[in-house]
């Protein structure tokens, strides 16, 4: 599993690709405090 800072990376940039189109999703990443971590890289890969 990635680091924090590895997956950050990655949501950082999807958020610049998706955000115009889910901004509850970048809105609920800020707020992520990893307590659901494989929910969110699960997340992640859907809109990869």
């Amino acid at each position: 599993m990635s680091d924090h800072r590895d997956l950050m990376k990655i949501l950082s940039e999807k958020q610049v690709l998706e955000c115009k189109g889910a901004e509850w999703f970048c809105k609920t990443i800020q707020k992520c405090k990893f307590d659901k971590l494989d929910v969110l890289i699960e997340t992640v890969e859907k809109l990869s």
